[in-house]
């Protein structure tokens, strides 16, 4: 039978990042709390509910072709890692640099102005690296398809 102490709490298991563990773990030795539970109490206690604005990032959710090898890389990587396909993504997308690395973009400028150069040219005569030589290709396209969630 339940006695009248059990029925003021509940137990309520939740995830938290090994960060706010130790969080957890550091406030108990400052304070001087016994147990995670006070810690729990006390952080709900003393929050500003209602002055508090939450964030929330719209998500949409997208499909895109991946090679067959960067498939199985990524997902030997979110097995070793002990995550998920869709957060190793994520965080590629978030570390990937809006503008190209210098060298890179060097290169295509060269590229870009050898085809100028190039275009009045014959196609013997055109340089390897140009776009109008057999070893150039174009990168290939991504569709995407976008959903709304």
């Amino acid at each position: 039978m339940a006695t009248a102490s059990s029925k003021n709490s509940a137990p309520h298991t939740f995830d938290l990042p090994l960060s706010l563990i130790a969080k957890i773990h550091a406030v108990r030795k400052v304070r001087r709390l016994k147990t995670a539970t006070a810690v729990v109490r006390l952080a709900i206690e003393e929050f500003d509910f209602e002055g508090c604005v939450l964030l929330h990032e719209p998500h949409r959710q997208i499909s895109v072709r991946i090679t067959a090898a960067q498939r199985a890389m990524v997902k030997r990587y979110a097995q070793s890692k002990d995550s998920s396909v869709g957060e190793l993504v994520r965080l590629a997308l978030e570390n990937l640099s809006v503008r190209p690395a210098r060298s890179r973009a060097r290169s295509r400028l060269r590229r870009v102005s050898s085809h100028r150069a190039n275009a009045n040219m014959p196609l013997s005569a055109a340089s390897p690296a140009s776009p109008c030589s057999d070893t150039w290709r174009s990168s290939t396209s991504v569709s995407l398809r976008v959903r709304n969630t």
